[in-house]
């Protein structure tokens, strides 16, 4: 038997945004949320991995790296520098008030 925790509705806003190296090409759907502690779900369409990153993360190559396994230190580089771009700084957030 399966229980309902919980069920939200929430606006959302989903940008796409391309990225083009020269070996690969990364597709991620940024979804923008008040939900996630602030934290913004970033996708990788290619790969299919998320995550939940704010700007301290995206700023970290290593996450870069392991989250989207891309062994390419300078393309991580480049890929953490488009998401500083689009993920804001974090905000406080109290998800269970």
């Amino acid at each position: 038997m399966f229980e309902s925790i919980y069920g939200m509705d929430d606006l959302s806003t989903v940008q796409h945004i391309g990225y083009a190296s020269e070996s690969r090409m990364y597709d991620f759907t940024l979804v923008f949320s008040d939900h996630f502690f602030g934290k913004t779900l970033v996708t990788c369409l290619q790969s299919g991995n998320s995550s939940l990153l704010d700007f301290q993360d995206v700023s970290n190559v290593s996450i870069i790296k392991k989250v989207f396994r891309i062994q390419d230190d300078e393309i991580a580089q480049e890929v953490s520098a488009l998401l500083q771009s689009k993920i804001p700084l974090a905000k406080n957030f109290n998800q269970y008030e």
